[in-house]
């Protein structure tokens, strides 16, 4: 039962979207994504985590996050926005693919005004980045958004690694990642920031070896493929 919602989600986390070919020419617009910028729907698992707590919440469950999980990330997905937040809740929200139209985008000058705000409890509108990722064990297909000056430092910081391999000139260009949280103290307040601990490169053949039992865990993890047919 595992294996066939392993089957479904990987179906729709890498192919449901009529996605590109991952290449090179993607890692100006990964790169770019940093520049400039100080519950559950359509079978994603929405992914949070408190800058107060360090804590992971997964789902309409808030679930935490087995710390040994260990996740693909698209880097084909990834997404940028903003959120409005009023009193502890997002009133509004603006969301986009960073590889789109950037005529398309929609920036700070032209959002409206859901004031007021009281700038001292976190209201106002933040930037908002998000990945989207799969559990390599648990087969669920995650969103992981971050709208806070600490996440978005630590995303952009992703991009940044990612798009260094794509210019690499590597065709092994999926990460796979460890998440966990960090602390630091700002303004005299414990804070916590993701880490996202990139353990290894995969590509999407291997991924999909991986699901149908063709692939060990530790072989996925050092970047091997899937064998190549012999010739009848």
């Amino acid at each position: 039962m595992v294996a066939k919602k392993q089957d479904t989600s990987l179906a729709a986390f890498l192919g449901g979207a009529n996605l590109p070919e991952i290449n090179a020419g993607m890692a100006d617009a990964l790169e770019a994504d940093g520049a400039g910028m100080g519950g559950s729907a359509g079978g994603y698992d929405f992914l949070s985590l408190s800058g107060k707590t360090g804590v992971f919440k997964l789902g309409k469950d808030k679930d935490g996050i087995d710390p040994d999980e260990l996740f693909v990330v698209d880097p084909r997905q990834n997404g940028k926005g903003w959120l409005c937040w009023k009193a502890g809740k997002v009133v509004a929200r603006h969301a986009w693919s960073i590889y789109s139209d950037p005529a398309t985008w929609v920036h700070e000058n032209d959002l409206e005004d859901h004031g007021p705000y009281n700038y001292t409890k976190g209201d106002g509108w933040k930037v908002e980045r998000t990945l989207k990722m799969l559990g390599i064990d648990s087969g669920r297909q995650i969103s992981f958004s971050v709208g806070n000056d600490s996440g978005n430092r630590a995303f952009t910081d992703f991009g940044t690694l990612v798009s260094a391999e794509m210019r690499s000139g590597s065709k092994i260009l999926l990460p796979i990642i460890k998440l966990s949280s960090r602390p630091f103290t700002a303004q005299d307040f414990l804070n916590y920031k993701p880490v996202l601990d990139v353990v290894g490169w995969t590509t999407q053949p291997a991924v999909e070896a991986f699901v149908r039992g063709a692939l060990t865990r530790k072989q996925l993890l050092d970047g091997k493929g899937p064998r190549a047919k012999k010739a009848a």
